[in-house]
């Protein structure tokens, strides 16, 4: 109870002052209350800060350079258009939340962070991330024949459903490719292309794909429901059967907590230990935003939460947490099931949009481990 009535006040000492940001109003078709025909005319227009509510429809390629929060509106998102980040400052944030846009983040310093977003279409690669520090995507289910590139970039993947389609042509990918990035994957499912068949002669048309392909890349997979599948084929009559490992990687290191279940294999040197996890789901203004801490039974930990802030090198972990402007909750003592849950009230104050950070704190005993981010988006329901 006491948690319960100190978040609301805490949460107000970090958050950015409320003031009457612009908020506009996009739609294909136009309408009462719409502003913009073109999402990339209202992408203009906006000032830092300003929030885009974006309707169903068609709309030309778009490129964000400043801070912007774009929510898909109007329930399930049909769209058609493309959305990059560009250039984006440090200390500066980008929110694209309830999407079914690819998206393409390239050459920024500050956090841009993706949710609710669904995707499942032949077109390219969902997500694509180059030369960029801090990329979170939170609650999306995404299917495409490329799934998500990483290049030079620090890429979070919490409660993402990943599949890399099959196309009718001699062509497959992995699920997520990484070359010099450093990748967190939590409770999350990841699948690779499965391939074409060709039975007579037992052959491939098109490869089958591990879930994850690594170049000189770090990879730590945690999570209670995190599943990497390699792509797999099978005719039985006429015994053809081909399967991709999960993991596939050239230099670098990979870390998996044992709860994480991998198909097809790790076609690369790894080491498995126990690694803390956080998860929860989002809420809209008013609501009630819940968490569950997964971590060794007996441990000690504390709920660090702030705004998104540029991520910081700790001994124990990276930290997205603003260290001069957050809040630390007790969060308890890990129980026998090796799950903490806590849920809480967030304040009515803020609008749409609004993202927050979260990580665990887990002491064990002389043992200090920080989870890897959690990063919510407060809206409604979860999209889809």
């Amino acid at each position: 109870m006491l948690r319960a009535l100190l978040l609301p006040c805490a949460l107000a000492l970090f958050a950015l002052p409320v003031v009457a940001q612009q908020t506009w109003v996009v739609a294909a078709g136009g309408g009462p209350g719409v502003q913009f025909t073109e999402f990339a005319e209202a992408v203009n227009v906006a000032a830092a800060g300003d929030t885009i509510l974006v309707r169903p429809g068609a709309y030309d390629p778009a490129v964000i350079t400043k801070a912007l929060t774009v929510l898909g509106d109007g329930g399930v998102p049909q769209f058609e258009f493309s959305i990059a980040v560009r250039g984006l400052p440090a200390g500066q944030r980008v929110v694209l939340r309830g999407l079914d846009a690819p998206i393409t983040v390239i050459d920024s310093a500050g956090p841009v962070l993706i949710d609710g977003m669904r995707t499942d279409t032949v077109r390219d690669r969902a997500v694509s991330v180059i030369r960029s520090a801090q990329v979170s995507v939170h609650d999306s289910r995404l299917r495409s024949p490329t799934g998500i590139t990483a290049s030079a970039s620090n890429l979070v993947l919490n409660g993402v459903d990943l599949e890399a389609t099959q196309l009718l042509v001699p062509s497959s990918h992995p699920a997520l490719v990484a070359n010099r990035s450093s990748i967190t994957v939590v409770d999350s499912v990841l699948r690779g292309a499965p391939g074409i068949l060709q039975v007579l002669p037992c052959a491939q048309l098109a490869a089958t794909q591990p879930a994850v392909d690594l170049t000189d890349s770090s990879l730590v997979a945690t999570g209670p429901v995190t599943e990497l599948i390699g792509g797999s084929q099978e005719s039985t009559t006429f015994g053809c059967s081909f399967q991709a490992p999960a993991i596939r990687a050239f230099g670098g290191a990979i870390v998996l907590d044992p709860a994480v279940v991998e198909t097809g294999g790790i076609a690369a040197p790894f080491t498995t230990r126990p690694i803390a996890a956080l998860v929860g789901d989002t809420a809209p203004p008013g609501g009630v935003l819940s968490w569950s801490l997964h971590g060794p039974v007996g441990a000690s930990a504390v709920l660090l939460a702030s705004l998104p802030h540029t991520p910081i090198a700790l001994p124990f972990g990276a930290l997205w947490i603003d260290p001069s402007l957050h809040v630390a909750l007790p969060f308890g003592t890990v129980p026998p099931s090796g799950v903490l849950d806590l849920s809480l009230p967030i304040s009515a104050i803020y609008p749409r949009g609004t993202p927050f950070a979260f990580q665990g704190v887990v002491l064990a005993g002389s043992a200090l481990e920080l989870t890897p981010p959690l990063v919510l988006v407060l809206d409604g329901p979860p999209v889809g």
